[in-house]
């Protein structure tokens, strides 16, 4: 229906290779690692907070220099990012210089390199790191979002670690972690542009495939985040405090039930809170929201499932009241039902575009093969996906929910013994 091809290839190791041929003037290229900030025990031992954001930054230096300089000569700008359950490597890059950009790709996750000195230099440059988002509005309400939802549970921890756990990491910890979460068996490749399947899987296999499985250590699963919703006000030097109510359902449990999940809440939350609804342009028209910062963030895996819903506000108290009177309103299932064809047009537009770019193709596989689907699957889901199931989940996951409150910003004290 969309006209689009996906190629996929799985070697004996585990590594996977996904392939979306496309016109253009650059290969996009996607390396995902099942290595991520959750990712703290190993048969061998319990790793710090921020244990793999570190191993990603460290990765980049080998013995004979940055490898961030080596892909720069190649004209590939190389970015990377740690979330809860993965981390990503990404670079774009002119077809001709594709497979020097794969060899470099492949000795930066596969080529250990950990001197003491160079662990104690990168040390001090993520602390600098953090203290630098100590200013930044959207981590600061993020991670007291989350710790307000889950005090006291790894999903709260900062991804990037604290001071005192980054005193814990070492090379020892960093070889541990590398020898057990960067197999081959943990890997996503993901490339998109002007290529073919034949020469490329040659080249990946030549690079990667002769890699041997790793011995049959099976890495613990992620602990179940267990919401225990309260209040935290964050004090920050604001224009407008920000607001997040955060709101935790049951963790899917299956990779495939995520993604259905994910989807489903995106429709309702866009139906009842987007751009179209009739909350929104009444409360933007009345100043209680700002149309640039108001929205919501939805993120499910199998071992959690919550929603952020917020943003800028004169009154942050009046606008989470209003919000839970919206995801509540017993009139919702009608309102489901009204709006769903023009949910549905959107949810199937935005499938179409989504092949406009490289980086949206990516984004478009990842967020499938990550839950365990092939992407097409994704396709099925919207079309197969009716108001009924809609009002299923919001009954099950945000109607009577019990939020978490947090407020970023100076003056009213949300919490009951603030944390400021």
């Amino acid at each position: 229906m969309l006209a689009e091809q996906i190629h996929h290839h799985q070697w004996p190791n585990g590594l996977q290779l996904w392939l979306c041929p496309r016109p253009g003037r650059t290969v996009s290229v996607h390396l995902s690692v099942a290595a991520g900030s959750l990712d703290r025990g190993t048969p061998e031992q319990i790793l710090p907070a921020g244990t793999a954001h570190f191993l990603e930054h460290r990765l980049f230096e080998k013995h004979d220099g940055d490898l961030t300089g080596q892909f720069a000569a190649l004209g590939a700008d190389i970015d990377a990012e740690t979330g809860f359950t993965h981390t990503s490597f990404t670079c774009d890059v002119a077809p001709s210089r594709m497979s020097g950009c794969l060899e470099l790709l492949a000795r930066l996750v596969l080529e250990p390199y950990f001197p003491e000195s160079a662990v104690e230099r990168e040390r001090d440059i993520i602390l600098r790191e953090i203290e630098l988002y100590e200013d930044n509005v959207e981590w600061v309400a993020f991670q007291a979002a989350t710790q307000a939802l889950y005090p006291d549970q790894p999903i709260a921890d900062d991804i990037a670690g604290t001071g005192q756990s980054l005193t814990r990491i070492d090379a020892s910890a960093l070889a541990t972690a590398h020898r057990h979460l960067y197999r081959p068996d943990r890997m996503q490749l993901i490339v998109t542009g002007p290529v073919d399947m034949e020469p490329l899987r040659d080249t990946v296999e030549e690079l990667f495939a002769g890699l041997s499985r790793s011995p049959d250590q099976s890495i613990p699963a992620h602990q179940i985040a267990m919401a225990a919703p309260c209040r935290i006000h964050k004090q920050l030097a604001l224009a407008r405090p920000r607001l997040w109510l955060g709101i935790a359902d049951t963790p899917p449990g299956q990779q495939s039930q995520g993604l259905k999940r994910e989807l489903h809440l995106e429709w309702i939350l866009d139906m009842l809170l987007g751009g179209a609804s009739a909350f929104f342009s009444t409360h933007y028209e009345s100043s209680l929201i700002d149309g640039d910062s108001f929205g919501s963030e939805i993120y499910v895996d199998e071992s959690f499932s919550f929603s952020l819903v917020g943003g800028d506000t004169d009154d942050p108290m009046r606008l989470g009241d209003i919000l839970l009177q919206t995801l509540s309103d017993p009139l919702t299932p009608d309102l489901l039902a009204e709006d769903f064809d023009r949910a549905s047009r959107r949810a199937y537009g935005e499938l179409v575009t989504s092949f406009e770019d490289g980086g949206s193709v990516q984004d478009f596989i990842e967020t499938a093969v990550l839950r365990g689907c092939h992407p097409f699957d994704l396709v099925d889901l919207v079309l197969n996906t009716g108001a009924d199931d809609l009002i299923s989940t919001w009954q099950t996951s945000l109607r009577d929910c019990e939020p978490a409150w947090t407020v970023v910003g100076p003056g009213l004290d949300v919490t009951e013994g603030a944390d400021g």
